[in-house]
């Protein structure tokens, strides 16, 4: 039976390691392009693509927003795109694999949530929400949303709240689930979970009190009493 794929990028993917095709996300009321995140020769992309058919996509008239080169180690790319309760476009970027540096530095993207709107502006391919905590931070990236991320590979929001629910990676024994609430617009991520159980502790960030760290079972947010006891 012969298969055509919906999307194929494979001539600008490069796979190993952590890299690869990592993310597609749509947008909820646009039916005529959709958002890529993927690994190539250069480093980390998110791409603008858009649908030719109910079934096929074109790379024709595709066009780069986010380009991130290459870490040192090549590692902990994050993993999704998705679109966010208020319309604007989430991405989620690990630490490089640098081993905590790049998360707390806000002048950087690495282990990073991002959030933009993908729409271009004059002289820009997309746009940064003005609401955004470091718009007007000096020194800082003003696409970060969240920060203290070591290799955030899936999120989530919760529908009823707006809370964001970020699965972390962490090292040898147990992964971190970090909350960040939707009154609180961002800051933080690390500082809402308390340190993994691991042999490698994850960036050195406060929490707080009475939040627990879980080993990462899920993909999704659920809301139920057991799942969110966790936190």
């Amino acid at each position: 039976m012969a298969f055509t794929p919906f999307l194929d990028i494979s001539a600008r993917v490069r796979n190993g390691g952590a890299g690869g095709l990592l993310s597609i996300a749509f947008p909820p009321k646009d039916t005529k392009r959709f958002y890529a995140l993927y690994t190539d020769d250069v480093g980390i992309r998110v791409a603008e693509f858009r649908i030719a058919s109910r079934d096929r996509a074109t790379t024709s008239k595709s066009r780069i927003l986010l380009t991130l080169p290459h870490s040192t180690a090549r590692d902990h790319y994050g993993g999704q795109l998705q679109f966010g309760p208020d319309g604007f476009l989430y991405i989620s970027i690990g630490d490089g694999g640098d081993g905590g540096g790049n998360a707390e530095s806000l002048g950087s993207w690495w282990g990073k949530l991002l959030r933009i709107n993908p729409a271009a502006a004059s002289g820009s391919p997309y746009r940064v929400p003005s609401d955004n905590p470091f718009v007007a931070a000096a020194g800082a990236r003003p696409e970060i949303w969240a920060y203290g991320l070591r290799n955030p590979w899936r999120d989530s929001f919760d529908r009823q709240t707006g809370d964001l629910v970020i699965g972390d990676v962490g090292q040898a024994r147990a992964d971190e689930i970090d909350v960040v609430r939707h009154a609180d617009g961002g800051g933080s991520a690390a500082a809402s979970c308390a340190p993994s159980r691991s042999r490698h502790r994850p960036h050195p960030t406060t929490s707080r009190p009475g939040s627990r760290s879980r080993p990462l079972a899920s993909s999704r947010s659920a809301r139920t009493a057991p799942a969110m006891s966790t936190w």
